[in-house]
């Protein structure tokens, strides 16, 4: 920041301040101004120095040191505010200020200042009784730390045409953009994305959050049946290794039984019987245990490998059923325009309405001519309306930041998806005038919010007003295509069995003929 400095005073000196500083177009120095008269109150009466400006203002003392006084003017019409800036001598100890120049200028003195704001992603705006307006949710949180800090009373101003601001075909801005551009508000409420168009015509305090850009399209309400959903659980080599297992069980129980029947007289287990035996084990079956204690050992293997098997298919299969991943249509922009399928949806004087219908480029110059056309022109207004035109149609999708629709999902009759797009994550943050002289003290403001852990102590109140209460969240049931493939082996088993019923009944019909 350059430092400006003048040697002597007079009224040309004095009409220079006044006409420098009557636009605030070039506020942003240091002014050193060497005054041999003692009051220069009255010198600097007619003279708005702003409140960005550091003007100090040096006079010589009769112990000889050079003292310093720091001057500036809240706002136009308020009071000059003097405050000890330092002392300095040729050859003795320098004084300086320890503050900062925002911390010794922490105080706007009851400053009114019109609030824009409209309703958006962190931004609620109530209305009273007798028509006052008042800023909400965690945006409203946030301007009422902040006027607190530098004691300054807001009055809230919606656009009348309920706009965040962006540029029509005349080149005019329109919004909130509106409001700060024709000193109709010093700020916004409403957080707005930080783009280079809206950086042109106005100022953005440091970021306030993030958000990425999502498609959400209405949740389908039907499942393709998975006929291997029984299979999953294990992989091929598990399976084999299981069926390996049960297959040396049976053998090993029949060849120990075969020689417990020969030298002991123990009851001898077929081929299938041993088979049946251990599948029985792995069904938690009881039977009847061989006397022969290796038979035994072979027996309690069976069981004990059944329990293994069962507990970690058992659990593998119930969150293999109960958690799902739905299949998406598309994945990014590039590739919802090759499917075509779906038809994006914009909230009119969005961001996102000025990315896609203002600055067509690229893969948004597709989006815009292949999918939307002439629909831009009945982009809804709010996002409530345009997530209900989500639910209505199964092939059109919200464009729109996830922060922006996170509070009025659980409103809607129907469940959507995110499907997160390939833009760069976004900056959300207020916006001020263009050249506004507190911004800086605003910034600071921003970032003793957060060093204080006031920010993450106001989102957390905000994040959980938009949780869902526990009565009202949805569980996830299993649906009955995901036991259709156990149903139909149900059905297939009963119907061998019945197959099986009628031919061992003719064939004892036949050999009672033949006997």
């Amino acid at each position: 920041m350059p430092l400006m400095v003048t040697l002597f005073e007079s009224e040309a000196l004095k009409h220079y301040f006044q006409q420098l500083w009557e636009d605030q177009t070039s506020v942003f120095n240091i002014w050193l101004t060497f005054l041999h008269v003692e009051g220069w109150e009255e010198f600097l009466a007619a003279v708005n120095v702003p409140f960005c400006v550091q003007l100090l203002i040096a006079q010589p003392t009769s112990g000889g040191s050079i003292h310093l006084t720091e001057v500036y003017r809240v706002a136009p019409g308020f009071p000059l505010t003097p405050s000890f800036c330092g002392e300095w001598e040729r050859c003795g100890q320098n004084i300086w200020p320890s503050a900062e120049l925002y911390q010794r200028r922490s105080d706007l003195q009851g400053l009114k200042m019109n609030v824009a704001a409209v309703n958006g992603s962190i931004t609620l705006v109530s209305e009273s009784m007798d028509g006052n307006k008042e800023v909400i949710s965690f945006a409203g949180s946030v301007l009422d730390e902040i006027k607190q800090m530098v004691n300054v009373k807001t009055t809230t101003k919606v656009p009348k045409d309920y706009s965040f601001g962006t540029v029509d075909s005349n080149g005019s801005w329109n919004g909130v953009v509106s409001m700060l551009i024709n000193n109709e508000a010093d700020i916004s409420a409403t957080a707005l994305d930080m783009s280079s168009k809206r950086a042109d015509v106005v100022d953005f305090l440091f970021p306030l959050t993030f958000s990425r850009y999502c498609m959400f399209i209405k949740k389908k309400s039907w499942y393709v049946p998975r006929w291997n959903s029984l299979l999953k659980p294990f992989n091929v080599c598990l399976w084999l290794t299981v069926l390996v297992a049960v297959i040396a069980n049976a053998t090993g129980l029949t060849i120990i039984s075969k020689l417990g029947h020969r030298f002991y007289d123990e009851k001898y287990f077929s081929p299938s019987d041993s088979l049946l035996y251990v599948l029985a084990a792995l069904a938690q079956q009881c039977c009847s245990f061989p006397r022969f204690f290796s038979a035994r050992v072979v027996c309690l293997c069976s069981h004990l490998m059944a329990l293994v098997i069962l507990a970690s298919y058992s659990a593998s299969l119930v969150s293999f059923l109960t958690v799902q991943k739905e299949k998406l249509p598309f994945q990014d922009l590039k590739s919802m325009v090759e499917v075509g399928t779906y038809r994006p949806l914009l909230v009119h004087s969005s961001f996102e309405h000025e990315l896609i219908a203002v600055n067509s480029t690229g893969v948004y110059r597709d989006v815009f001519i292949h999918l939307m056309g002439s629909s831009v022109n009945d982009s809804p207004t709010n996002y409530l309306d345009a997530l209900k035109r989500v639910c209505s149609s199964n092939n059109i999708g919200l464009m729109s930041s996830d922060i922006s629709v996170g509070r009025i999902i659980s409103k809607l009759d129907c469940v959507v998806t995110a499907i997160s797009l390939d833009i760069n994550h976004t900056a959300l943050t207020f916006p001020v005038r263009k050249n506004s002289p507190y911004r800086g003290l605003l910034n600071i403001c921003f970032q003793m919010i957060r060093e204080r852990g006031i920010y993450q102590r106001l989102w957390l109140n905000y994040d959980r007003s938009l949780k869902i209460s526990e009565e009202d969240v949805e569980l996830r049931f299993i649906e009955l295509t995901d036991i259709l493939p156990l149903l139909a082996i149900f059905g297939f088993g009963c119907t061998l069995a019945l197959l099986l019923l009628a031919l061992e009944v003719l064939s004892a019909r036949m050999l009672r003929k033949h006997s």
